[in-house]
């Protein structure tokens, strides 16, 4: 019978050693892992540190180049940030990341650099972050910096942008996406460097900063109407010297200077206002409104199912009557119409000149055959006016010939002017003769000139009166009372003369001055032979009548 054998020591330690190490190198290979695990967690977090640059930076450009330090800058006051809650772009709980509280793991502290160029809205910025050496352990151990590490997280860090899609037959497929953040890890010091910008030329994605520069077509690919709007956009600029074209394209070349095209039908369901002119190529068909402050001019037809209502002029060569051609308006020749409709017709050259069918007009002149209105007033007066079924006020009438049953003072009607009847009249006044027939008086005449009796009149026939009131007619010449006879007639010599003597030298009473002889040239003999004058005698004549 054989004798059953045991473990020997030696096999036993063996065993041991192997399970030894075979635990120890699992052990450095679960270590390897958790480190590449928290490499990539620092990956994300430089990602997200990133964009959180690129966002502020994108919304808030400094007005100069400035660095910061840590994260702090991007945070909320409420946790010890920079920027009013709400605001932040950073959560609480991200790392300070610098020197004093780095990242836990890689001990990175972030130092961020932003480059600014350019004047608004064209301001450029580059923010370049660059992190301390990337280091495992503890403080006081031994740290060592651990370039593999960093460069894991870099890798972390890029793969962390997203990605673009394009469109096949197939359907929409992922494609790699560029940006214009970069990373780079130092493979020396293990140092991470990391930029963000607004100035990429590349940048697949649409930004809000203004700073895309678009080199392919804006392609929506969804058909649903809802996924394939541009909202809360407030202008849409074409280039320079190049038109903006909204549309299908029609194959059509844009005329010169235009700045947008819309080749294809267009709807407004709102106002159409156009600042200038409007030019028409075709024709144009519009079922409401059209208002413009400018000229429209069209080289073709406009045609209106409805009113064309113009604040200033409608210039056309010829308006011609959609329903019958043989109604039509010519400016500039002869015009037929039915019947004309408006509120108000304006002089275009003097708007205070106008016409209003309903109210009242402001004509310069009216030339008709025919005119009909309620009343006509002066345009300069309008206290004067004809009024043809009423009563008129007028300040003078000039007329070849005027037709009215009765003239009526303008200030007092009890006084009138009845051609076929009786008269009533405060007075006549005329520079010349009233010369038709009789002229009969009901009560008095009254003679307002003065005329001395003897004097000369003409021409014969007249009446006046002296300043007493007694009544002269002018009979051959000389003005004579009634029933008079001829005057008896006296000179009245005036001994040392003078020449203002004759003049206030008065005649006896009852007898008129006639006139009087102070020249003292010869001798002067009165009708009685009587010698009346020498040179320094005066003689003044009076009669008696």
């Amino acid at each position: 019978m054989r004798a059953q054998r045991g473990v020997t020591l030696i096999e036993l330690i063996l065993v041991v050693g192997l399970l030894a190490m075979i635990t120890i190198l699992n052990f450095y290979e679960k270590q390897a892992d958790l480190e590449q695990a928290r490499a990539r967690i620092v990956g994300s977090l430089i990602f997200q540190y990133n964009n959180a640059v690129r966002n502020a930076l994108a919304q808030n450009i400094p007005a100069s180049s400035v660095t910061y330090l840590g994260s702090s800058w991007l945070k909320s006051s409420a946790c010890g940030g920079m920027l009013t809650p709400g605001t932040e772009y950073l959560p609480c709980d991200f790392p300070l990341a610098t020197a004093a509280n780095p990242v836990p793991f890689g001990r990175l502290s972030f130092t961020t650099t932003v480059a600014v160029s350019g004047t608004p809205p064209n301001r450029k910025f580059t923010a370049t972050t660059s992190t301390s050496a990337f280091s495992v352990g503890e403080p006081g151990a031994g740290l060592k910096v651990r370039a593999d590490l960093s460069g894991l997280a870099v890798l972390a860090a890029a793969s962390a942008i997203g990605t673009g899609v394009q469109a096949s037959a197939g359907g929409v497929s992922p494609v790699a996406a560029t940006s214009d953040s970069s990373y780079a890890s130092s493979p020396v010091t293990g140092v991470i460097t990391f930029v963000s910008s607004n100035n990429a030329s590349n940048d697949v994605w649409l930004r809000t900063d203004g700073s895309n520069s678009m080199h392919k077509t804006l392609n929506f690919d969804s058909g649903v109407f809802a996924d394939r709007q541009i909202t809360g956009a407030s202008r849409i600029q074409n280039l320079a010297g190049q038109a903006l074209f909204l549309g299908s394209g029609s194959g059509m070349t844009a005329v010169t200077a235009a700045g947008v095209v819309v080749d294809s039908n267009a709807e407004i369901m709102g106002s159409f206002r156009v600042r200038n002119n409007v030019q028409v190529d075709g024709d144009t068909g519009v079922l409401g409104n059209i208002w413009t402050s400018g000229v429209v001019s069209a080289t073709g037809n406009v045609a209106s199912s409805a009113n064309v209502t113009a604040a200033g002029a409608v210039v056309g060569q010829y308006f011609s009557d959609g329903n019958d051609g043989n109604y039509y308006v010519d400016p500039n020749g002869g015009s037929q119409m039915n019947t004309v409709y408006a509120n108000t017709y304006v002089d275009r050259n003097d708007p205070n000149y106008y016409v209003d069918p309903n109210g009242t007009s402001r004509q310069n002149a009216v030339l008709a055959n025919t005119s009909y209105a309620s009343v006509f007033y002066d345009i300069n007066n309008t206290g004067y006016y004809v009024q043809p079924a009423n009563t008129s006020r007028l300040n003078a009438v000039q007329s070849n010939v005027e037709y009215s049953g009765v003239f009526y003072d303008i200030n007092n009607t009890g006084f009138y002017l009845q051609p076929s009847g009786a008269n009533r009249l405060n007075g006549i006044w005329s520079n010349g003769l009233i010369n038709y027939g009789s002229i009969e008086v009901g009560q008095f005449i009254q003679l307002d000139a003065v005329s001395n009796e003897g004097w000369g009149c003409a021409p014969s026939g007249m009446l006046s009166r002296t300043a007493d009131g007694s009544s002269l007619s002018c009979v051959n010449g000389i003005w004579r009372k009634a029933g008079g006879s001829a005057p008896t007639c006296y000179h009245y010599t005036i001994p040392g003369y003078a020449a203002y003597d004759v003049t206030v030298w008065a005649c006896p009473a009852g007898m008129t001055k006639m006139g009087w002889d102070s020249t003292g040239e010869n001798w002067r003999t009165g009708s009685d032979g009587t010698i009346i004058g020498q040179n320094d005698y005066a003689v003044v004549f009076c009669c008696q009548f």
